[in-house]
């Protein structure tokens, strides 16, 4: 019976948190510049195409910083725990199983 499979070299990855302090003013300065964008296209469409520009962009812009926070953090999302886990106990049953070659000449050696 072998041990079970250690590998004491590797350690857990850290997740990258980006300070809070940079989030928050990622989102203060897009926030600013959201509302100061219905002030600027003022004077050269109607109010109904800038309400429909200024949608379109604060959606885009929310989205991008949005798919940012979920790149930054990825353990979070994916779950590599449970992925590690079935890759480890998959990795301990096919170690614990002796090859086709040493059962044969073990099970040769048996029967003498």
């Amino acid at each position: 019976h072998r041990p079970p499979l250690r590998c004491h070299h590797a350690r857990r990855p850290r997740p990258f948190r980006p300070p809070s302090c940079r989030s928050r003013h990622v989102i203060r300065c897009m926030l600013l510049w959201l509302l100061g964008l219905p002030a600027v296209l003022a004077g050269s469409m109607s109010p109904a195409h800038i309400s429909l520009w200024v949608f379109l962009v604060s959606y885009i812009f929310v989205g991008i910083e949005e798919v940012g926070v979920q790149v930054e953090q990825p353990f979070e999302i994916t779950p590599m725990t449970r992925l590690c886990n079935v890759i480890m106990l998959n990795l301990e049953e096919a170690l614990a199983m002796p090859p086709p070659a040493e059962a044969s000449e073990q099970g040769g050696g048996a029967d003498e």
